[in-house]
């Protein structure tokens, strides 16, 4: 069996909190720093340390012993960028020279035996043909929002791309449970939409996490993206997950109203994605 941290839906109760609807955005800003591992939750253990020592001892039992591989190469490093990185585009090649390890074989490798000890995940850019698959660039994200407030080499780690995490945290639990597919979008122009949902291979949904819609610029350019992308794979209205109260927002673009659903992201995080 393997244990997971909690996720947001299964730590309001953990502690305490009803998640009441005047509750819930709050208490998800709290979560985005305190993460979902439950001794420094539920016993109030030093959250940094306790983190520490759990990374420490995963990748001694979980990936030097099992694969018996020798202890440093690099995977410290590796696990620390990914840590001080999340919800970031990343390819093997750049990771093998910033982490200091000897290639991109061994970057991927030191990727996967992390992935494997379930400290990290990595999602595919979204596209039909498996050879561009293989090769574009991933996005990683951390298990546990906490591991990149506490372990990262920034602590204070922009609110956006934490709550990013947080939602792709969500969508991979569904995807390791069988019911989608996840995947980022991003076209030639570089403009990204977060997360690419399918289910029956079918895309479903596309989803724009937009931390703050209140300056007037935001949405032109937060919606660029999931507007174009959801016009090329004709699918339905894209979603956009934020900090505050949903509804629905009009977008214009080549002269035409595109409508994106906006939904409140502690709403639709406790509802468990």
């Amino acid at each position: 069996m393997t244990l997971l941290p909690f996720s947001f839906s299964e730590a309001l109760p953990a502690d305490g909190v009803t998640g009441t609807t005047a509750e819930r955005p709050a208490r998800f800003d709290r979560d985005l720093a305190k993460g979902g591992h439950p001794e420094p939750l539920l016993r109030g253990a030093s959250r940094t340390e306790y983190l520490r020592d759990l990374v420490r001892a995963t990748l001694l039992k979980e990936v030097v012993r099992r694969h018996r591989i020798r202890p440093g190469a690099g995977l410290e490093d590796v696990a620390h960028w990914f840590f001080s990185n999340t919800a970031k585009k990343f390819s093997f090649r750049t990771l093998a020279a910033v982490a200091r390890v000897t290639s991109p074989t061994t970057a991927e490798k030191s990727t996967r035996l992390l992935s494997e000890a379930f400290l990290l995940f990595t999602l595919n850019r979204f596209t039909f043909k498996a050879p561009e698959r293989a090769t574009a660039n991933k996005k990683a994200y951390v298990v546990d929002p906490a591991l990149a407030v506490c372990l990262g080499t920034r602590p204070g780690q922009d609110l956006r791309r934490l709550a990013e995490n947080v939602v792709a945290l969500a969508l991979w639990r569904r995807q390791w449970a069988g019911e989608i597919e996840v995947a980022f979008w991003m076209n030639t122009a570089h403009e990204e939409v977060d997360f690419v949902v399918r289910e029956r291979g079918r895309v479903a949904r596309l989803i724009q996490v937009c931390w703050d819609l209140s300056d007037p610029r935001t949405p032109a350019r937060e919606f660029r993206a999931p507007v174009k992308a959801a016009a090329g794979l004709r699918c339905d209205a894209p979603w956009c997950l934020t900090r505050g109260a949903g509804g629905d927002e009009d977008f214009t673009w080549q002269e035409r109203t595109h409508r994106s659903r906006v939904v409140a992201i502690d709403e639709w995080a406790a509802q468990g994605g």
